[in-house]
C-alpha cells in the first residue's frame, strides 16, 4: 500500500513540476528539429525576423509575403495575418499551410515560433507564451508596410488559445480574429488525454490545483466578442472533442453573435481539414475576411466596426463571391447577421513537398518510454497482487486449491487472513517497475535499431517479425533484472513466515542458496514464460490496435493478454514450482529439476490454475496498455498538436 502511494504521488509530481515539458512539444519525437526547408521553396518571399519578449527571451519569426507585392506600400493596403502554430514540431512543418494562405488572402503572415520552439530560445510556459504573442503583435503593428488597422489574428490548436488571449488583451488593436480546433481550457482536456485522472481534473474538481497552465479560452473569448471572429471546427477531430469549439461558441451566445461566424466540417480531422474540405475551407476564410472589411485593395481606412456590424446578406454575398475554382457547395443557415457553414466533403489537395522522414530523437525519447513503461507495470501488476497470489497457491497445491479462484481466495483469507492476499506486493511492484522500464522503453529503442537497419519499406512488409524481434530482446534484458525480485514473491507467496518482508527474504536467499541456485534458479522458466508472454502481447496489441480506433489501448490488450496468458502458462508453472523451495542436498542442476517436475505435473498440470491465470493476465495487459498510453501523453510522447 505504501509503495502504491508512492508511486502515486511520483505521477502526481510528475504533472505538477514538469507540466510545462508535458504541454509543449517544441520537438516531434523522431524528427529532427532542424528546418527540413525554407519560404522559399513554396515560392514565398521572407524575412527572418528577430524578436525580444517582455522578459528577454529572444524569439524567431518568419516574415512571409507572395511575390505579387513586392512593395511595402502594396503590402500595406492588404491585411496581415499573425499566425500562432499548432503545439508540435517547428514551422517548417506548417509551409504547406502558410503558403496557402499567403496565396488565397494575397497577403503578408508573420509566423511566430514560440520560446523554445524552432530557433527561439527559452522554455515554453503559458505565460511564455503570451509574452511572445504580444512581443509578435508589436512587431507587427509597428512595420511601416503594415496597416495597423488591417491585422488579424490566426491560431490553430494551441495556437487557438494563444490567438484568443493576444486579441482579449489588445481588443483595439487587432481587427480579425479566427481560430481553428482550439480548446476550452487545459483544466478541460486533461481529463481526456489522462481518463484515470478524469475524477479529479476538470472545471471544479478537487485536483484543479496541479494544472498551473491553465489556457482558458472560455474566458478569453468573452473579453474579446465584439471583434469579429471566425470559428472553424473540424467534426472529426481525433485530437481535441469538437465540443470544445462549440462550447466556446457558444459562451459568446451561438448563434445570436452577430460577430462570430461558426463553420464545421463533418468529415476533417485535427490537423488536415485546409487538404480534406479545401473547396469549403478557403472560400469560409476569404469569405469572412472579406467581409470584415480588411481585404479591399484600395486605398483609405477599413471600416471594422462597420464590417463587425454587418448584415448576413452582405456576408454571404463577400463569401460566394471569393469561390475558388471548382465550386465550394456550401450551405447557409442561421439567425440574421449569423452566417453558419456545413462544409461537403470534397477533396482539393495540392502537391506539397512531403515531411521529412523520421529521425532517431535519442536517449531522452526512449527513458521517457521507459518511464511510462516501468509506471504503468509497477501500478497494475500491484493491482492484482491478491489474484497473484491465489494463482499461484493454486499451482503450487492444486490438490488443496482446486475449487476456482474465488473459492480459493475466501479459503485462503479464512485460514491465513487478509493479509495473505498481499504477500510478495514488495518485491512485485520494485520488480515490475524495474522490468516494465526495459521491457517498455527496450521494445521502442530496439524497433528503431532494427527499423534503421532494415529501412522502412522492410519494416513495413515484415513488422510483425520486427515486433517479435524487437519484445523478445526487449524482455530478455528486462528479465535479468525482474528474476531476482520473482523468486522472492514466490517465496514469501509459498512460505508464510519464510521472512518479515522482502529485504529479509532477499537476504535469507542470497546468503543461503546463492545467487545461480537462489536468486536466478528460475531464470531458465521465466525466459521461457516473460518472452512468448510479451511477444504474444505486442504483436497481438500491435496487430489488434491497427483495427481499432475507440478504447484502443484496452480492448486490443485484453486480446493480447488472453493470447499471451495461453502461450506462457506452463513456463508460468515452471517457474513457480522451481521457486517454492531450495533445491534439496545433493539434488540435480536447474535444468533436470525443471525436467522432473514438467514429468511430475504432466500436460494438464502444466495448464493448472490457467482460469485465474487468464483472469489476471487479461486484465492485466488491458490496463497496462491504458495506462501506458496515458503516462507516454502525460509525459509528452503523444501530445496535443
Amino acid at each position: 500500500m505504501a509503495t502504491g502511494g508512492v508511486l502515486a504521488g511520483a505521477v502526481l509530481g510528475l504533472i505538477y513540476v514538469f507540466q510545462e515539458k508535458l504541454i509543449y512539444i517544441p520537438r516531434i519525437p523522431g524528427v529532427p528539429n532542424t528546418f527540413p526547408y525554407l519560404p522559399d521553396k513554396f515560392g514565398l518571399e521572407y524575412e527572418d525576423v528577430w524578436l525580444t519578449a517582455a522578459d528577454g527571451t529572444k524569439l524567431h519569426a518568419w516574415y512571409l509575403y507572395p511575390r505579387t507585392l513586392p512593395s511595402a506600400a502594396a503590402r500595406r493596403r492588404r491585411p496581415a495575418v499573425l499566425f500562432l502554430q499548432e503545439n508540435a514540431g517547428n514551422m517548417a512543418l506548417r509551409l504547406p499551410f502558410l503558403r496557402l494562405l499567403v496565396r488565397y488572402l494575397d497577403c503578408a503572415v508573420l509566423a511566430l515560433s514560440y520560446r523554445g520552439y524552432g530557433l527561439s530560445q527559452g522554455s515554453p510556459s503559458e505565460r511564455g507564451l503570451q509574452q511572445d504573442s504580444q512581443a509578435a503583435l508589436d512587431h507587427l503593428l509597428g512595420r511601416p508596410d503594415v496597416h495597423p488597422r488591417r491585422v488579424a489574428v490566426l491560431g490553430k490548436s494551441l495556437g487557438g488559445a494563444v490567438a484568443l488571449h493576444v486579441a482579449a488583451t489588445n481588443p483595439d488593436r487587432v481587427a480579425v480574429v479566427m481560430v481553428e480546433n482550439t480548446f476550452l481550457s487545459i483544466e478541460d482536456v486533461a481529463p481526456k488525454v489522462l481518463p484515470l485522472l478524469a475524477p479529479f481534473l476538470g472545471r471544479g474538481r478537487v485536483g484543479n490545483f496541479l494544472v498551473r497552465n491553465k489556457w482558458r479560452s472560455y474566458e478569453a473569448i468573452q473579453r474579446c466578442r465584439h471583434l469579429p471572429m471566425l470559428l472553424l471546427s473540424s467534426l472529426q477531430d481525433e485530437v481535441l472533442p469538437p465540443v470544445h469549439m462549440r462550447q466556446l461558441y457558444e459562451a459568446v451566445g451561438g448563434p445570436a453573435c452577430t460577430t462570430c461566424q461558426w463553420v464545421e466540417f463533418p468529415e476533417a480531422h485535427h490537423m488536415d481539414t485546409y487538404e480534406v474540405a479545401a473547396q469549403e475551407y478557403w472560400p469560409a476564410l476569404i469569405g469572412f475576411v472579406q467581409s470584415c472589411g480588411i481585404l479591399d485593395d484600395d486605398a483609405g481606412e477599413p471600416d471594422v466596426a462597420r464590417a463587425a456590424g454587418a448584415a448576413a446578406e452582405r456576408r454571404a454575398r463577400a463569401h460566394s463571391a471569393a469561390v475558388l475554382p471548382g465550386g465550394n457547395g456550401s450551405a447557409q443557415d442561421g439567425s440574421e447577421g449569423q452566417l453558419v457553414i456545413r462544409a461537403k466533403t470534397e477533396r482539393g489537395r495540392e502537391h506539397v513537398p512531403p515531411p521529412p522522414p523520421p529521425q532517431s530523437f535519442g536517449m531522452g525519447l526512449y527513458a521517457r518510454y521507459a518511464l511510462a513503461g516501468a509506471l504503468c507495470c509497477a501500478l497494475t501488476h500491484g493491482a492484482v497482487v491478491p489474484i497473484d497470489v491465489v494463482k499461484t497457491r493454486m499451482q503450487l497445491e492444486p490438490s488443496v486449491y482446486a475449487k476456482g479462484l474465488l473459492a480459493t481466495a475466501a479459503h485462503l483469507v479464512r485460514e491465513e487472513g487478509l493479509g495473505v492476499l498481499t504477500a510478495g506486493a514488495g518485491p512485485t511492484m520494485v520488480g515490475y517497475f524495474l522490468q516494465g522500464g526495459l521491457k517498455f522503453g527496450g521494445y521502442e529503442f530496439w524497433k528503431d535499431v532494427l527499423a534503421s537497419a532494415a529501412g522502412p519499406a522492410a519494416v513495413e512488409r515484415f513488422a510483425a517479425l520486427v515486433h517479435m524481434v524487437s519484445s523478445a530482446t526487449a524482455e530478455f534484458f528486462a528479465d535479468i533484472a525482474l528474476c531476482p525480485l520473482e523468486a522472492v514473491r514466490i517465496r514469501l507467496v509459498a512460505q508464510p513466515g519464510y521472512a518479515a518482508g522482502a529485504a529479509g527474504a532477499l537476504t535469507r536467499l542470497l546468503r543461503e542458496e546463492g545467487a545461480a541456485r537462489g536468486l536466478y534458479a528460475g531464470f531458465g522458466p521465466m525466459l521461457f514464460k516473460q518472452i512468448p508472454y510479451t511477444v504474444a502481447k505486442f504483436v497481438v496489441f500491435e496487430h489488434v490496435a491497427r483495427g481499432l480506433r475507440a478504447h484502443v489501448e484496452s480492448m486490443a490488450g485484453l486480446v493480447a493478454g488472453c493470447v499471451a496468458a495461453l502461450v506462457s502458462q506452463p513456463a508460468d508453472m515452471l517457474l513457480s514450482r522451481i521457486n517454492r523451495a531450495k533445491a534439496a542436498p545433493g539434488e540435480e542442476g536447474t535444468v533436470a529439476r525443471l525436467l522432473a517436475i514438467a514429468r511430475e505435473l504432466g500436460a494438464a498440470g502444466l495448464f493448472a490454475g490457467l482460469g485465474a491465470r487468464m483472469v489476471m493476465v487479461s486484465a492485466l495487459t488491458a490496463s497496462q496498455f491504458a495506462v501506458y498510453g496515458d503516462l507516454k501523453r502525460l509525459l509528452g510522447i503523444e501530445a496535443i498538436h
